[in-house]
């Protein structure tokens, strides 16, 4: 406990109060003294549970747990749509455009190759999500104009002077082989379309009847969120209590309004949705199931209640359904909307990045759906004949909205202080303003021990009031123990040595900020495997403040994987760098987990609900594919038992063993191979049977031969000919080109000749020049009719049968594999691609290429801000980098300090194609076998490759190479052994989890970890120099 007496001048004290809770995160009590004196007495164990200030205090921070627990259900989005903004050089036609730029998406849009006249619309929409997320500046011009700028942190995508940025490794962590993304939405904004659709072939709300197991997902997470959610807002929200009849619009089977009639028994509810939908739906006390179309008609009732509904839909089809709505209740009914509310200008606190990321997602999957501002819910409230609207209540990220048709007196005082007071729920601190304006009318008298403290080092307590305030201070003594303090923002300080030291720390925070966006998809991940393995439910289970270890935790699973305990550690360290889970030390290096407050929520609860299956749905492949498509090729929907390898191949979407149907769009009718195969091929069928379906052999790239149900091949011998299924084994004439346009295809024969539907109900092929994509003769909609093998089947990868050896590559995305190494052991790299990480790019030359563009430019920027503090080489001869790949490291090195001889050591095939650098000369060879001799030995990301094991075996080879006097400098990061929260601790424990997907015993290590590697290795110690650019230089001395 401690006591700061103050002199306010000029100010509430009340504001004082809330000053203080707000920087030191303690409760005072504030009593008045004499005069304008006040004493704030801290009282931390003060039983103050009941008062009103301290259960709103509670009710905010459930809230921020909550839209913080929503922010990670769906945080894949932020990284895609970084990404996104990178492909289509957002930041760097910002940068063109001048230093202190400013420019609206239609400006941004107009410096791109593109005709889409949505694309302003959808890229506006990405970059304010990215500018609540901090990536980018953001302001209005006039009134509804956003308009984005470069900060800090977005600097670092942008292409600089010598030409690098962080863009290639933001690509290569989201390129196919390590992520299967959302790249269709690149396309989708330059080519227009809803990536859904391009991927699918049809709506979202289309598929989930085609697909039972997505259907199971969805509504079990629509059950889960539904429940959750519906149960806070009942607690908070009192609109029902007073009304008779509610129908629920678009209610699907009706569990909303009987949790709604459970609390209020005198409703009568009408649950509202399409006739297929509710004559499944389940019988409740009080709930009626009615079935019609909402865009034609809706009951009538006291009040229309609509929960996510309008943010499905665009602003036309939204307008027909509220006034359809409109007529269906009485002049003093009202319209209850349940949803997000988005801000116009983006702000940075978890609920509106929540919004704001749910916008994009609803974009990339329903025609015109979108989250809505105040501002665009009353202009469709006053569009369909509404009075006004009263925003009632925010409660679990969602604002209860009540569009109501006539004009009433303003609420009770009661409610509108309810209104005030849940907006500014998330907020964290007071407005800014407040607080300078109450920094400088502030004097402070100390206390015998604080006024000792201030004596002896007032710097010190000048900055921890700079940090407090984030507002600079002048201290100044005026008698006995009183000083003044003076705000001074606009006070020239650059040059002082604190300033300096405060601006290289931002710098540093910039750099391990952007770093962690780069990697942030392995958080989604990691968080969906903990829910997967059972995590949550498992620490819940042990008691309500149990703390377990990972191997605690992994004896409650199904698992005799002798590593799962350490694998499973590392994935829920960096859970709680993030919050997610609470963490300490139990004896000396035994992580113990237990859950917070936010973790509760993906534990299933007393209702046998929580935000897990919501998780699980954003993490399905169906939604995680729906922009699949860009720079890496999509992985789509079909085949669920083989995907094609990540090389150059289209349409890998029909691969082998798909079945399809193709339907002719003139005619309207299937192509069929009457009784299954043989001389009958037509196309005069209505509907498809076992005879229309056809199943897929890829030959190469888009070549494929079509097999009948009774395994003939569809067969064509030249021009003109008709189209037969008599061939018992294929070859030239029995290969088609398919030609692809969403569900729309042409088919070709391998001499360039169209196949298409005559009139008589024939399929050959004679038509006549290239086809368009409009409905003609030789346009057909293909209709791919299961994910699953049936039958026989031929292993092959996207080059052919002929060439299946090379790599074969499982559907599962890594995320699933990760839960399948830690239960059955091995690496997800190799589980994926059969072979080691480093094996694979020498298969794949376009992904050698991401990496190597990757690396090059990763290490371009981050060696120059090494060089720039750290002066470990100006005193060296000679210099070996070890694993130096094409010598671009060392290039740079002797480019600073020319005097340095260097020796780049890498792999005999690796360093014979590299290039020829001054002062570098390129050896190959073994790095385990030995190393080249030299006054240092260098090694950049070298160890967090590999295993103790390995390390030890390449440390000692380096000692061996340097003299007495030499040394081993090592770049890399460092991993705290207790889990913290800032960015650059985050960003190092998702790349621990990374490495571990990737390479057999890669990981990042602490500083006692890299000391015992040091002397194990019969080093005498490790001097770590310098921290830059998120990484440590350590010096391995003899």
């Amino acid at each position: 406990m401690f006591k700061v007496d103050l002199i306010v001048r000029d100010y509430k004290p009340k504001l004082i109060t809330e000053l203080f809770y707000h920087c030191s995160k303690h409760k005072f009590n504030l009593k008045h003294q004499k005069e304008s004196r006040y004493s704030l007495m801290a009282s931390p164990s003060e039983k103050l549970e009941n008062s009103p200030q301290i259960v709103n205090d509670e009710r905010k921070q459930e809230e921020e747990n909550f839209a913080y627990a929503a922010q990670l259900v769906n945080s894949s989005v932020l990284s895609m749509s970084l990404q996104s903004a990178i492909e289509l050089g957002v930041f760097d036609i910002i940068a063109k455009a001048g230093d202190a730029a400013k420019l609206s998406a239609q400006e941004i849009v107009a410096q791109m190759p593109t005709t889409n006249p949505d694309a302003p619309r959808m890229l506006d929409r990405i970059l304010r999500m990215l500018a609540s997320h901090s990536v980018l500046a953001c302001s209005l011009e006039n009134e509804d104009l956003r308009v984005y700028g470069l900060n800090d942190v977005t600097k670092l995508f942008v292409t600089n002077e010598d030409g690098v940025s962080l863009g290639p490794f933001m690509s290569l962590l989201q390129d196919k082989v390590f992520l299967d993304s959302w790249f269709e939405l690149k396309g989708a904004i330059l080519e227009g379309g809803i990536p859904f659709h391009r991927v699918r072939g049809m709506h979202a709300f289309e598929y989930p009847s085609l697909d039972q197991k997505f259907n199971q997902v969805f509504n079990k997470a629509m059950y889960n969120q539904t429940t959750l959610v519906l149960k806070k807002i009942l607690e908070v929200y009192k609109g029902f209590e007073n009304l008779g009849k509610v129908v629920d619009v678009g209610g699907g089977l009706g569990g909303t309004l009987n949790q709604i009639t459970s609390k209020y028994p005198h409703l009568k509810g009408i649950n509202f949705d399409l006739p297929h939908v509710v004559e499944h739906a389940p019988s409740y006390p009080g709930v009626e199931h009615v079935g019609g179309d909402m865009f034609e008609s809706v009951p009538s009732g006291d009040a229309i209640f609509m929960k996510w509904i309008l943010h499905d839909w665009s602003d036309e089809h939204c307008l027909k359904l509220l006034k359809n709505c409109y007529k269906a209740i009485p002049d003093n009914g009202n319209v209850i909307v349940m949803e997000a509310i988005l801000p116009t200008v983006p702000e940075t606190k978890s609920a509106d990045r929540c919004t704001s990321q749910m916008d994009v997602l609803m974009m990339t999957q329903n025609p015109g759906g979108k989250e809505r501002s105040k501002k665009e819910f009353l202009a469709l409230a006053t569009g369909a004949g509404f009075s006004g609207i009263r925003f009632d209540c925010f409660v679990c990220n969602f604002t209860p909205i009540d569009d109501y048709q006539q004009a009433i007196p303003e609420a009770p005082d009661s409610s509108q202080h309810l209104h005030t007071s849940t907006q500014s729920s998330s907020n964290n601190t007071p407005d800014a303003p407040s607080l300078a304006a109450a920094a400088e009318n502030l004097q402070l008298v100390a206390t015998e021990e604080l006024q000792e403290h201030i004596t002896e080092q007032p710097d010190v307590f000048q900055a921890l009031l700079c940090n407090i305030f984030k507002h600079k201070f002048n201290l100044k003594h005026q008698k006995e123990s009183r000083y003044s303090l003076m705000a001074s923002p606009s006070e020239k300080l650059e040059n002082s040595p604190q300033i300096v030291n405060d601006e290289r720390k931002q710098e540093e925070e910039n750099f391990a900020y952007a770093a962690q966006l780069v990697n942030s998809s392995v958080l989604s991940m990691s968080l969906q495997s903990a829910i997967e393995l059972g995590v949550f439910d498992i620490i819940a289970k042990a008691g309500d403040a149990a703390k377990l270890s990972a191997q605690d935790i992994v004896a409650q699973m199904p698992t005799t994987n002798p590593d799962a305990p350490r694998m499973l550690d590392r994935i829920l360290r960096m859970l709680a760098s993030h919050s997610v889970l609470a963490c300490s030390l139990e004896n000396e290096d035994s992580r113990v987990y237990g859950l917070n407050d936010v973790s509760k929520l993906f534990v299933t609860n007393e209702d046998g609900v929580s935000l897990g299956p919501f998780m699980s749905l954003l993490q399905d492949k169906v939604f995680f594919d729906s922009c699949g498509g860009g720079e890496g090729e999509s992985l789509e929907y079909t085949p669920t038992w083989i995907v094609a390898i990540s090389l150059d191949i289209g349409l890998d979407s029909l691969e082998d063993g798909t079945e399809v149907q193709i339907k002719s769009l003139t005619r309207q009718k299937y192509v069929s191979a009457e009784n299954g195969g043989g001389m009958n091929v037509t196309v005069d069928r209505d509907s498809p049977s076992s005879w229309e379906i056809f199943k897929l052999w890829r030959v190469f790239y888009t070549q494929f031969q079509f097999r009948t149900s009774q395994g003939q091949f569809l067969t064509c011998t030249g021009l003109g000919c008709s189209v037969s299924a008599t061939a018992g084994s294929p070859s030239t004439t029995e290969t088609f080109d398919v030609e692809r346009n969403n569900d729309r295809v042409h088919i070709k024969t391998t001499t360039g000749d169209y196949l298409q539907a005559t009139l008589g109900g024939q399929l050959t092929t004679d038509f006549s020049g290239k086809p368009g994509w409009d409905s003609n003769a030789a346009t057909f909609q293909m209709i791919i009719v299961s994910n699953n093998l049936h039958g026989d089947y031929q292993l092959a990868n996207g080059y052919g049968h002929n060439e299946a050896k090379r790599v074969l590559k499982s559907l599962t995305l890594l995320r699933s594999e990760l839960k399948g190494a830690i239960l059955e052991g091995g690496i997800p790299f190799n589980r994926v691609h059969g072979m080691h990480a480093f094996e694979y790019p020498s298969l794949d030359q376009k992904f050698n290429q991401v990496i190597n563009k990757a690396m090059y430019n990763q290490t371009t920027l981050v060696m120059k801000k090494i060089l720039e503090v750290y002066k470990g080489f100006q005193n060296l001869g000679k210099v070996v980098d070890v694993g130096g790949s094409l010598g671009g490291t060392l290039n740079q090195i002797t480019s600073k300090y020319p005097h340095v001889k260097g020796i780049n050591f890498d792999l005999p095939h690796v360093v014979e194609h590299a290039p020829s650098y001054p002062g570098v000369e390129h050896v190959g060879g073994d790095m385990f076998e030995s190393v080249p001799t030299g006054d240092a030995i260098f090694m950049k990301w070298i160890l967090h490759d590999w295993s103790d094991e390995h390390c030890l075996k390449l440390l000692k080879n380096c000692y061996k190479a340097i003299p007495d006097n030499g040394n081993v400098i090592v770049m890399e990061a460092i991993l705290p052994t207790v889990p913290e929260t800032n960015s650059a601790d985050r960003c190092t424990s998702q790349m621990d989890v990374l490495m571990m997907t990737q390479c057999p015993g890669g990981k990042e290590r602490s500083k006692k970890e890299f000391l015992a590697l040091a002397t194990s290795a019969g080093f005498s110690g490790i001097r770590f120099e310098c921290f830059v650019c998120n990484f440590m230089i350590m010096e391995f001395y003899k």
